[in-house]
């Protein structure tokens, strides 16, 4: 140890021992002299202190209740960090990989919704029996334009091959 450090500690200990025993002294004295006052008091408030002991262990009955199941409390603590810990961990390790390998799906290119569905047929409709009305256009004529009023394979021209037969 340091000489200095050696020295402080021990002109300390010879400066606070005599303020110690003076202190111990005073303390012993009073004890001598107030003891016939504190038994009498304490003898005047023991239903004071026993009341405030009923009270004491009223208030702390709850907690002596739930000290059995400290264990379980103890096992479900660690059980929830520990899960809770390793789903966050999987979650970063697996969004980590996931945008680094590129592995998100293309995404699905769905078809009209019912409404525009709905709508789409309307407009359809709605051109056909323009059509139909149209002075302009006859039956033979829309019979004599390929593909046109017609659906499926209605729509598609037939090509036919010589064979060699």
């Amino acid at each position: 140890m340091n000489i200095y450090v050696s020295w402080l500690l021990t002109g300390l200990y010879y400066l606070i021992y005599p303020v110690y025993f003076l202190l111990s002294f005073v303390a012993l004295c009073l004890k001598a002299l107030l003891s016939p006052i504190t038994s009498a008091l304490l003898f005047l408030l023991q239903p004071v202190v026993l009341f405030g002991q009923l009270l004491a262990y009223c208030t702390f009955a709850p907690f002596r209740f739930l000290q059995r199941f400290e264990t379980i409390y103890i096992y479900l603590g660690v059980a929830s960090i520990t899960g809770l810990s390793c789903g966050l961990l999987l979650h970063f390790v697996y969004s980590f990989l996931y945008s680094n390998l590129h592995l998100a799906p293309e995404p699905v290119i769905r078809g009209p919704t019912s409404k525009q569905y709905r709508a789409s047929r309307r407009r359809k409709d709605m051109y056909q029996s323009e059509a139909m009305l149209s002075p302009t256009l006859s039956m033979s004529s829309v019979l004599d334009t390929p593909g046109a009023g017609r659906y499926g394979l209605l729509a598609q021209t037939i090509h036919e091959e010589d064979s060699d037969f």
